[in-house]
Parts: structure tokens; sequence; C-alpha cells
């Protein structure tokens, strides 16, 4: 049996600045129909800035969700509505939140953060040769 999901209908409940919001009745692989909620993000990076003796730079943000400074590699979100490189929102990332700047970078791959309701992508870097921006 194929485990594909078909999208029958679609009714989008919110249109924000960082996400949209929707409902959708998917067929299920038994013919059956669910609902599935859907939250649609622009994807995102985040950056491992590397010393050579080790030393990981990071930065403290207030995350209002949970209502706290957090500790967190250098991250943000891919420009919305666009077809943004994340090389380059990687780069940027870095430059505005901890003022570094990389020679060197190294792809790592990407994570699906919440697959079963969220479209984020988020693509993770490795940052060496830190120079201050």
């Amino acid at each position: 049996m194929e485990l594909i999901e078909q999208k029958l209908k679609t009714l989008t409940s919110y249109h924000g600045v960082i996400v949209n919001v929707r409902l959708d009745e998917a067929r299920l692989p038994d013919g059956s129909t669910a609902k599935r909620e859907v939250v649609e993000h622009p994807g995102g990076v985040t950056v491992l800035p590397l010393e050579p003796d080790g030393t990981v730079w990071c930065v403290r943000q207030f995350r209002y969700p949970f209502g706290k400074l957090l500790l967190e590699l250098p991250a943000g979100k891919l420009d919305h509505g666009t077809e943004e490189d994340p090389l380059l929102g990687a780069k940027r990332e870095l430059s505005e939140e901890a003022g570094l700047e990389a020679a060197d970078w190294t792809y790592l791959g990407c994570i699906l953060a919440s697959p079963g309701f969220s479209s984020e992508v988020l693509h993770m870097y490795l940052a060496r040769q830190l120079t201050p921006t």
C-alpha cells in the first residue's frame, strides 16, 4: 500500500507576517478522509560559528512563545515569498545576530523541524574562519 495522502480541499484561515495557517481535507491511503492542519513557513537557516579552539558563538534571543531569553545559534527565517538562497540567508543572519562573517562555509543538511504540521525546512551551516563585521 502506498502511504501517500491526496489533498482534496484547502481552507486558509490565517495569513501572517511569518506563517500562514490552513486546514486541508486529505484522502488517506485506505480511501477515508482526514483533516490536516498545516503551518506554511518560508523556511530558515541556522549557523554553527566555530572558532579553531572549539569555541562556538551563540546569541541570546527573547522568544515570545516561551516568554524568556534563550541561548541559541545564530538563526533566522528566509525571506517570505522569495526563493532566497539559504547560504545568503545564513550569511545575513551570522552578520546581523553575531556581528561575524566567515570565509569558510559548509552545508550540514536540513531539518524538518515539525513535519507533522509545519512546512518549515531549516538549513544548517558550519561557519569557520570568522572575523568581526
